[in-house]
């Protein structure tokens, strides 16, 4: 026979553990290898029948159990919770930058921007503060921007296309070279 011998049962007084354990282990596997009978097994480690047949049952089923198939690779780590409330802090940070982005854009674009409509004040209603009327007039020259840039990058996109569509209507030009004349003259049919 090539290679190592087989150990068997004894291979577990290597593994890390106590000792009673690793008799146990032995006892169930000298069992099943059917090179000792559970009574003996049993008057060895100085249990009962039921008890050694749980034993082995626990153990069978360990073994099962980690064997079975799992997906490649390592295991994911699980974050630590202040790595979660440092991953939630990014998020809300990246959020509020995103919101103050917008809003300096806004602002922006209202100084940019000459007041189109002036607001009127109406006698129908509840009279209404300078800031709230301030702010729907911003709001107005807002959207009226927000369309106007609409319609000249739409404008831009028509004209900037059609040049590229004109070299695709086109007919192509035939590069193929001329065929070269054979010396001797073609016989007619």
């Amino acid at each position: 026979m090539r290679g190592r011998k087989p150990s068997g049962p004894e291979y577990v007084r290597g593994l890390a553990g106590s000792e009673l354990a690793k008799e146990r282990a032995i006892g169930v596997l000298e069992t099943l290898a059917g090179s000792s009978g559970v009574q003996e097994v049993c008057q060895k480690l100085g249990i009962s029948g039921p008890r050694f047949h749980q034993l082995r049952k626990k153990l069978l089923q360990a073994i099962v159990a980690e064997l079975e198939p799992r997906p490649p690779g390592r295991r994911p780590r699980r974050a630590t919770p202040e790595q979660q409330q440092v991953q939630e802090l990014q998020e809300q940070l990246t959020a509020k930058d995103l919101e103050l982005r917008a809003a300096q854009t806004r602002a922006e674009i209202a100084l940019a921007l000459p007041r189109l409509v002036q607001p009127s004040p109406t006698n129908n209603g509840p009279a209404k503060n300078a800031e709230t009327t301030n702010a729907e007039a911003a709001n107005a020259d807002l959207e009226k921007s927000e369309a106007a840039v609409r319609d000249e990058s739409a404008a831009e996109a028509t004209v900037s296309v059609a040049p590229e569509l004109e070299k695709k209507t086109r007919p192509a030009r035939s590069r193929r070279r001329p065929r070269p004349r054979s010396p001797t003259p073609r016989k007619p049919i």
